[in-house]
């Protein structure tokens, strides 16, 4: 089992660009019956400014993101050689839709009761941002997909039942101007990962955080330290001298002594926020036209999201 967030942060002016983001973060343990391995890639890029995180069976997640990444980049040249805008998230997420669709039942005969939950975080192709959600459980097919209103933000939580409804409830109460956005999620998630026993003990390892800006040419994977500790993408880091200046994350082990206890007494909502996500699919099949289509791209979408964002101001 896995626990992570993906968080999309729009300007309230979608003209400063610098104010649009996404986050991912995550943990990085590998749990195979009751044994497990703490060093395991959760969080992985796709195309330049995009990645994605997942929760439950790794093998589809791995198989899916990696078949993708090429005809993700190769569509993406082509997009800025025809003068186009970049690939959108949208597109994106739905090549890894292709494969986790060629995939997933195919392991499904090795594994019955397989799950998988993939958020894709990137950008539209206006360069706002936001979040594609896909998930197979058995023979259940579902994609969402989140964008913040303007000067909001959206995120999606996956993994375990048992601390998601705590893990959402440090992002809501991370609002600025009192929270301290990213800081406060991240010492909840170091907590539950450090946390022994059930039902925690399929989480752990180390913390992956990556983001985006909406003025980057990249999705950005630094190092980042808490509690004297170094993690790159999730991953032990040794000493180097000339390494890149970590990210110092500010940990504040009361956050989850408190949040955990307030949960037991009134448990936190888990579900979606209220009008936080736009379109809801109990499954595209592949050739669906929604899927891909290389001169529109999401035109059809942003249409979409658009007329929420009117008839929700």
């Amino acid at each position: 089992m896995t626990l992570g967030i993906a968080v999309a942060t729009r300007a309230i002016d979608d003209a400063q660009a610098e104010g649009g983001q996404v986050v991912v973060m995550t943990d990085s343990r590998l749990s195979i019956d009751q044994r497990s391995l703490d060093q395991y890639f959760k969080a992985v890029s796709l195309g330049a400014r995009s990645a994605a995180i997942s929760a439950g069976n790794g093998t589809p997640f791995i198989v899916a993101t990696e078949g993708a990444r090429p005809f993700i980049a190769a569509n993406a040249k082509n997009r800025q050689s025809r003068g186009l805008p970049p690939l959108s998230v949208w597109s994106e997420a739905t090549f890894v839709w292709l494969y986790l669709e060629t995939t997933f039942d195919r392991f499904r005969e090795l594994v019955p009761q397989a799950r998988t939950v993939i958020v894709v975080a990137g950008f539209f192709s206006d360069n706002t941002p936001g979040l594609v959600r896909l998930e197979r459980d058995g023979e259940i097919r579902q994609v969402s997909v989140f964008r913040p209103r303007r000067g909001g933000r959206s995120h999606v939580v996956v993994g375990s039942d048992s601390y998601a409804p705590v893990l959402k409830e440090a992002f809501r109460r991370s609002a600025p101007p009192k929270g301290r956005s990213f800081h406060e999620v991240a010492s909840v998630l170091w907590d539950v990962m450090k946390h022994e026993g059930t039902p925690t003990r399929s989480i752990g390892g180390g913390l992956a955080l990556g983001f985006c800006k909406a003025n980057d040419d990249s999705f950005n994977w630094p190092i980042i330290e808490i509690e004297d500790q170094s993690f790159l993408r999730g991953f032990d880091l040794p000493q180097f001298p000339n390494a890149q200046k970590p990210i110092h994350i500010e940990y504040d082990a009361r956050l989850f002594a408190s949040l955990e206890m307030e949960h037991e007494e009134s448990p936190f909502a888990s579900g979606d926020e209220p009008d936080d996500h736009i379109f809801a699919s109990p499954g595209l099949s592949v050739g669906d036209p929604r899927l891909f289509v290389v001169g529109d791209d999401d035109s059809w979408l942003l249409e979409k999201l658009n007329d929420r964002d009117a008839n929700l101001t």
